[in-house]
Parts: structure tokens; sequence; C-alpha cells
């Protein structure tokens, strides 16, 4: 089951978008909250064009971003990232009819009223699968990009199971104090035998260190 839904901390300066990861192909670019008017190829309803953010250019080697070094506010993971199933409605200008965490969701009925029901995800959900627009998944985690707040985006699965347990993982070799981890973006090249063997782009975040001048978050929780 996928994280309770809760909304940001706090607006994000730029949005870190991480792309078609279960496809082989993950791309990591930083955008603005400013929707592109150029029309492109690749631009859908559901991947739509966005303008490239100054920082997407700051941080850009030899044509592309390859990894980013974060960090993140609180201690634990689940109030950093968080994921939900979204169903969009067929109009290219509606609305999600249903939002769900695979375990219940909240379904848009035609007379714009709400109701409970069961969410089995987008590989099981009858209704997930009909229409013109697919049931995804919609993950979003809040981090710092050079202290500068920044939302990191992802219609993937795989990346939310890779962040999540790179949380994990920094929560423990920091004793619990997430919030002083040095993090690692990173898209990298492997091949599998589910690949055949042939090459394709995966990702991961990866605890690199921990920073000695920062005070625990827990801390403050604690004493306040």
């Amino acid at each position: 089951m996928l994280d309770n839904q809760h909304k940001p901390y706090r607006h994000p300066h730029a949005v870190i978008r991480i792309e078609l990861v279960e496809e082989g192909e993950a791309k990591m670019e930083i955008v603005s909250h400013v929707h592109s008017k150029n029309d492109t190829p690749n631009q859908t309803r559901l991947v739509p064009s966005m303008e490239l953010h100054s920082l997407h250019h700051e941080y850009k080697k030899n044509g592309q971003i390859e990894n980013l070094q974060i960090s993140v506010e609180f201690d634990e993971p689940e109030h950093v990232i968080r994921a939900q199933y979204v169903k969009w409605a067929d109009h290219e200008l509606d609305h999600p009819i249903c939002i769900g965490n695979g375990h219940v969701a909240n379904l848009m009925k035609d007379d714009k009223t709400e109701i409970k029901v069961r969410c089995l995800g987008p590989k099981r959900c009858e209704m997930a699968v009909n229409g013109k627009a697919p049931c995804m998944i919609d993950v979003r985690a809040n981090v710092l990009l050079g202290g500068v707040p920044v939302e990191i985006r992802s219609n993937s699965e795989n990346a939310f199971m890779a962040m999540r347990s790179g949380l994990e993982y920094a929560k423990a070799r920091t004793s619990g104090e997430l919030n002083s981890a040095s993090l690692m973006l990173t898209t990298w090249q492997k091949s599998t035998r589910g690949s055949t063997y042939q090459a394709f782009t995966a990702f991961d975040l990866e605890y690199v260190g921990k920073q000695e001048d920062v005070d625990p978050i827990s801390k403050g929780m604690k004493a306040y």
C-alpha cells in the first residue's frame, strides 16, 4: 500500500522530473512550474512539456543531468516522499476521477460527488485500464538541492521504490537523523536477463555521507 496522501510542506522552487524508468529510459530534468508553449512530439496531457529551470542548466553536464546531490528536512521517509494512484478523465482539461493508495480510493461519480471504493492499483483494477487516460502512479518527494527547496516527481513505481529504500537506508546509516544525510540522485546504465542483456537506464538514490554541521530535526521537535 502506498503512503497516506498529504500535501507538500512548502512551495517548491523547481521540479526534478524522472520519467519512464520502467521502459528503461530514465531521464532526469529540472523544470519550472510553467508549461511550455512549444509543441513537441513527446508532449502529452499526462507528460506535458515544461520550461527548463535555470537550475537545469547549472547542473547539466555533457548535455544531460546524470546525478544530483540532495538532502531532506525530515527524519521520517514518510514525511519526505509520498505516492498515490491517479486516474484522469479522458477530456484534456478535466480532472482526476479516481485517486487511491492501493487500499482505498476516492472515486468521482458523474454527478461530481465522491465515494470511497476499494483500490486495487493500476495493474488489477478494471477501471484503471479503461478509457484513453490510464491510471498512473504519482510520486512526489520534497528535497533540498543546494539549499533550495525542490520537489521530485515521477510516474514510475520503480523510482518510488528506489527512493523509499534509499531514504530508509540513509536513516539507518545516520542513526535516525535522516535530515543530516547527504544523498545522491543517480541515473546509470545496466543490463539484465529481463532486458535480454540490452543496456537500459536505471535510477537510484544513494547515501553518500553524513553532514556534521546539521542539527537533527528530531532534537528541535522533541524540544517543541
